[in-house]
């Protein structure tokens, strides 16, 4: 009878797990302390090139993993907006892993399209610029299965930086 009782108590303790009673998205698993989210930080933006058709940004985002397992990242979005020329998202780059307790550095680069009155012969020097980086990253084990039966989106992490270009 003990035993019957050991089992309903784990019966209903998984349930109400599973159910996202106790956590109920993966920030709240992270909040928990399950798996810390990895950070990241947008390091440089800067036009690499300029022609009368348009501009070649490339941002510089640094990711860091404080778990002892590596954390694949499923998606990395970087949108780049420059003051009176526009808005680009990348597409995400090949795959990327975070190595256990480690850090990794990404380059992206967007082309942005200079149209009529976005100033297409003079410098993007002086203009403002925003990124924006979104990285989805993979719990491990257990926890990547839970959030995927309960039809979870993956945890995510926002670096966004402004600025400048030219400074």
């Amino acid at each position: 009878m003990r035993n019957m009782s050991a089992l309903i108590v784990s019966w209903s303790l998984g349930l109400t797990l599973l159910s996202g009673c106790i956590v109920d998205d993966a920030a709240e698993a992270v909040k928990e302390g399950i798996v810390a989210a990895p950070t990241s930080e947008v390091t440089a933006v800067e036009v690499i090139e300029q022609t009368e058709q348009g501009v070649a940004v490339e941002t510089t985002v640094a990711l860091s993993n404080p778990n002892p397992v590596a954390l694949p990242l499923d998606a990395v979005d970087v949108v780049v907006e420059v003051d009176g020329v526009g808005r680009f998202a990348s597409p995400t780059p090949p795959t990327v892993v975070l190595p256990p307790e480690g850090s990794q550095s990404m380059t992206v680069r967007a082309a942005l399209p200079l149209g009529q009155g976005a100033g297409g012969g003079a410098s993007l020097a002086g203009r403002g610029y925003t990124v924006r980086v979104t990285s989805h990253w993979v719990p491990p084990g257990e926890v990547r299965a839970i959030l995927t039966d309960s039809g979870i989106p993956l945890p995510f992490t926002v670096a966004e930086a402004s600025g400048v270009l030219g400074e």
